[in-house]
């Protein structure tokens, strides 16, 4: 999944709103969220904010071969699909 998607995935499974996440990260208006969300290539630095609000984090690892434990997702670029 690209990163857009990993956020606003969880942003609906934690029940976090758009308007939550604008107060959070210091914008007035939902819509800033939502223009984040639908770029493709959102920066690092905005996907690592909008993630901690939300309570999780960004860990690198050596690619592993494998079943992923349940609370894993992996981060793909978005020129690849």
């Amino acid at each position: 999944m690209v990163i857009n998607e990993i956020i606003l995935k969880l942003m609906k499974d934690e029940k976090f709103t758009q308007k939550r996440m604008a107060l959070a990260i210091g914008k007035t208006r939902p819509n800033s969220v939502s223009a984040r969300l639908m770029t493709k290539n959102m920066t690092f630095n905005s996907a690592i904010q909008m993630l901690d609000v939300i309570g999780y984090e960004v860990i690198v690892q050596k690619r592993t071969q494998g079943v992923r434990g349940k609370d894993q997702i992996v981060v793909t670029r978005s020129d690849k699909e």
